[in-house]
């Protein structure tokens, strides 16, 4: 009663594709190779540089006196980079990873189609076996009082010892159906929560 009243009152939280770790693994491959893309990129754009420079030179036969001198020094550059020639390899490089950022996205939708598809059926399979409970319950109950008018009647002399035995037997198989329909939804929750990628809340 108990592990039947803990399925019927377990929540489905609505599922969020990108709560899932394949999902958020994915997604940081994604911004990696968009960076390596722009690393590619600016191996082959003119680049600007400005440097400064300033010091002080000093001189002497003494720290002091006539003799002693100081000269300051100081540069300014600006440097411009073009680069004219850079090669088939940096062009390849730059349209392998658009290549790769394209195939990453193409893996993404079939990741979404397939966690989806997951969690739906892990969903649907977990509200069948509860029905199943439901009617193993009344299968279960309904033997229980077939057992019970079968073993008045036998008592008044109605019913035979083979009846008996008969209706026990259903009881027990009743039984037995019930447990099963009791363990095969566990183990449909257990799929369900690990579809919505909250498994480790039973841990917990």
């Amino acid at each position: 009663d108990e592990v039947e009243s803990q399925l019927f009152l377990a929540g489905m939280r609505e599922f969020e594709v990108s709560e899932e770790l394949p999902f958020k693994m994915l997604k940081q491959q994604q911004d990696m190779l968009r960076l390596q893309r722009r690393s590619a990129v600016s191996e082959v754009l003119p680049s600007l540089t400005l440097s400064a420079n300033y010091s002080n030179n000093y001189m002497g036969d003494h720290f002091y006196g006539e003799t002693f001198h100081h000269f300051p020094v100081s540069m300014v550059s600006l440097n411009l980079r073009v680069p004219l020639f850079t090669g088939m390899s940096k062009n390849a490089k730059i349209k392998k990873a658009g290549i790769q950022i394209e195939k990453s996205l193409k893996d993404e939708q079939m990741l979404v189609q397939s966690l989806t598809m997951a969690h739906s059926n892990a969903r649907m399979q977990f509200e069948q076996n509860r029905s199943t409970i439901e009617s193993q319950k009344r299968n279960k109950d309904l033997a229980q009082e077939v057992l019970r008018v079968t073993e008045s009647n036998y008592n008044e002399g109605i019913s035979t010892l083979s009846d008996l035995l008969n209706a026990s037997s259903s009881l027990i198989q009743a039984q037995m159906n019930y447990i099963n329909a009791l363990n095969s939804s566990v183990k449909a929750y257990l799929d369900l929560k690990k579809a919505d990628g909250s498994i480790k809340e039973i841990i917990k």
